[in-house]
């Protein structure tokens, strides 16, 4: 009876430890208390004396009553905060910060579900210089303005976490171009933004009433995050091979998709029964031309039409409605085929599924990595494409973990974006916000 009890009690830990988030904490003094920071050599700015700030003990810090709170939730990985320290690497007096930026300890954070990074308080009270929004390509000179710090810091932090949930708490106070700057390069990362307000403060920090107010904003704000939509597309069937695994993998995880098929797939029975069959799981038709060729080469006009309309009309007639999207192949497209063509032009994010020497492992560290809100994902269904079925398994299912919610491509546009996108505009789109 004894060993019964103590295994059901064992099971139960080992339940509650595996059921629990674990989350790091990248932060400023705000963050830090003197002993419960890693690296150990980080400065800490609490606790100071009472009458200074009255946060005296750690129980009283922002993270710790986070934790604490909701312990059958959320378990401290580690607490990587440096009093002073600077998302750039510009800090006070115009010093060198790099030894304490954000960029430099984001390497340490150890192996969490969860980050929050609670920053740019100094990079507003230090004067920070602001620096043009950049993307890509950073140079260490860079690094010493705060967009494109916060824009490397995001990067790194989406490729060194690709399977983390990450989220930006934003302080209250600070400078309108920090809070602008930080909300636009968020959205960029799909990274969310928990905006505090009215943080009562004692020496420019949280008291212990401000740091209950962190915490209950915090918990409140991951709780309720906006859902971020994205649509699934896929190109080149359908197929009795591979195009049914892709349907089979969207009916085991209750998610709809858009297939931009080509006409000279529609000529037999059994691809038009699995182009029906995604139809019937409230999957979409869309067109992918007839013969699969370079169009945007094309000077006939007439030929031009000719790959349009008789796959529009093989659609209609077996999937039972009229295409308005139309994805290029090779996304070769001129001006001559907007002109013509009287449907909306379609990219997407390609993640290079078409290559065999891009295995599913690639493909999905490629989807996680990259895919922000209102992204379209460029896919494949082609025959003999299982690393893409395979992949499919893994992001479907951390996506919608991470709070993105699936839609196809025409819903992407009439419910999120709220309209469609004119014919003819020379536009292609890759993402709704485009």
């Amino acid at each position: 009876m004894k060993n019964s009890i103590l295994f059901l009690f064992l099971l139960f830990l080992s339940f509650t430890a595996f059921s629990q988030t674990k989350v790091s904490i990248l932060g400023d003094s705000y963050s830090t208390f003197t002993g419960h920071i890693s690296p150990q050599t980080n400065e800490p700015w609490y606790p100071r004396s009472a009458d200074e700030n009255d946060v005296t003990e750690v129980e009283q810090t922002w993270w710790r009553l986070l934790i604490d709170n909701h312990k059958d939730e959320l378990v401290l990985e580690k607490n990587n905060s440096y009093s002073g320290a600077t998302i750039s690497c510009h800090g006070y007096n115009n010093a060198d910060y790099s030894h304490r930026s954000y960029i430099t300890r984001s390497l340490d954070l150890g192996n969490p579900d969860m980050i929050l990074i609670f920053g740019a308080t100094n990079d507003s009270w230090a004067g920070a210089p602001m620096g043009e929004y950049k993307f890509s390509d950073w140079t260490k000179s860079d690094i010493f303005f705060f967009r494109p710090a916060m824009a490397m810091l995001l990067s790194q932090m989406k490729t060194l976490y690709p399977r983390q949930d990450i989220y930006f708490i934003l302080n209250s106070e600070l400078k309108d171009e920090i809070n602008e700057s930080i909300c636009t390069i968020c959205r960029n990362y799909s990274v969310p933004v928990i905006t505090l307000k009215d943080i009562d403060k004692q020496a420019g920090h949280p008291s212990q009433q401000g740091m209950k107010s962190i915490a209950e904003q915090v918990w409140s704000a991951i709780k309720k995050v906006q859902p971020k939509y994205i649509a699934l597309s896929f190109d080149d069937g359908p197929n009795t091979v591979t195009t049914p695994k892709v349907l089979d993998v969207l009916e085991e995880n209750g998610v709809t998709a858009s297939f931009f098929v080509n006409g000279k797939y529609l000529d037999n029975e059994e691809n038009i029964a699995v182009m029906q069959r995604a139809v019937a799981l409230g999957c979409d038709i869309q067109n992918h031309s007839y013969s699969h060729y370079q169009m945007g080469d094309f000077e006939d006009e007439a030929l031009i039409n000719e790959e349009i309309d008789k796959t529009s009309a093989l659609i209609e007639k077996y999937a039972g409605k009229k295409p308005e999207f139309f994805r290029p192949p090779y996304i070769n497209h001129s001006e001559l085929m907007h002109k013509l063509i009287d449907l909306t032009f379609i990219c997407g994010r390609s993640f290079n599924d078409w290559d065999p020497g891009f295995d599913a492992d690639a493909r999905i560290n490629a989807i996680l990595t990259t895919v922000i809100d209102g992204d379209i994902l460029l896919l494949h269904d082609m025959q003999g494409n299982d690393a893409t079925v395979e992949a499919l398994k893994v992001v479907i299912p951390e996506l919608k973990k991470r709070g993105f919610v699936f839609v196809t491509v025409p819903q992407l546009f009439k419910e999120v974006r709220g309209s469609m996108p004119e014919t003819h505009s020379g536009i292609i789109y890759s993402n709704i916000f485009d």
